[in-house]
């Protein structure tokens, strides 16, 4: 016996809510490529498909994209790399801040961990460009879910503001912020918490 009418509704629309977000997300993504591409950050080099070549203050910086042996990235996950690697500091915080703000409003956990990915993603990026204190200045956003985020990763880099605002939330009502602010305070006094 198949699923029942509601949950097939259920599912359907979590379907199409996911195929909106990957939508959005890619074209969000090809307006980045190209708004760099126009003003000459970005070019293309006639290496493989899976190579770009970015040219930075004179020097090339060729990048791969890691795969398995003989297995190639898709397009879009080569365009989300593209994107990532030309976009500027500026304009990652502010997909940070974005993708905090969708988490804290997910509906489903398939759509928070998706975020929780692509936020990750952006904090590496901004970690190996220097750019992590760009994040002090979220721990003030009024969107608590925003302040949350920034203050778990503040916890690597100016710990003792990162433990103010997480512990301001995790005193805060019962429910998915609290939990999601005390459980990274938590893994960090007992010296287990990483960061990718």
């Amino acid at each position: 016996m198949g699923p029942t009418w509601p949950s097939a509704l259920f599912a359907l629309r979590d379907h199409a809510a996911q195929a909106a977000i990957r939508e959005r997300d890619a074209a969000f993504n090809a307006r980045m490529v190209l708004r760099e591409w126009r003003v000459g950050r970005l070019q293309v080099s006639s290496t493989p498909a899976h190579s770009v070549r970015r040219s930075t203050d004179g020097q090339t910086e060729h990048s791969t994209a890691r795969s398995a042996p003989g297995v190639r990235p898709s397009g879009a996950q080569r365009l989300r790399r593209v994107a990532m690697s030309a976009a500027s500091t500026e304009s990652l915080v502010v997909e940070y801040l974005e993708c905090a703000a969708r988490h804290g409003t997910a509906k489903t956990s398939r759509v928070a961990n998706a975020v929780a990915g692509k936020l990750a993603t952006i904090y590496r990026e901004l970690r190996k460009r220097g750019g992590r204190p760009s994040l002090i200045s979220l721990l003030r956003d009024e969107d608590p879910s925003v302040r949350c985020w920034a203050a778990a990763h503040a916890l690597e880099f100016s710990p003792d503001e990162g433990v103010a605002v997480l512990e301001a939330l995790a005193a805060g009502p019962t429910g998915p912020l609290r939990a999601n602010a005390s459980m990274p305070l938590r893994e960090w006094r007992a010296g287990r918490l990483t960061f990718p």
